[in-house]
């Protein structure tokens, strides 16, 4: 289930749909998460542990990303009614 939500992502992403994007992999992320958990094989709790924190990574930059689009049209919008706070 994590691989298939992650791939949704993944293709979000490469569509520059970044807030989608985003949600995706922190959905999988959870999935991620929970697969860790109840692995009980060493080398595949490893194998998980490395996508979290690939994906996380993604997550975390697309968030800084999506917060610095957001800001620069709070700015736009401020800019197009003719006054700043």
């Amino acid at each position: 289930k994590a691989i298939e939500i992650v791939q949704r992502a993944i293709d979000e992403d490469v569509k520059q749909n970044y807030l989608e994007a985003y949600k995706q992999y922190m959905n999988a992320l959870d999935y991620f998460v929970l697969a860790q958990k109840y692995e009980g094989n060493q080398r595949s709790k490893v194998l998980i542990r490395a996508k979290i924190e690939e994906y996380l990574s993604r997550a975390e930059t697309l968030k800084k990303h999506i917060q610095t689009q957001d800001e620069q049209r709070s700015r736009n919008v401020v800019r197009a009614n003719g006054s700043s706070t």
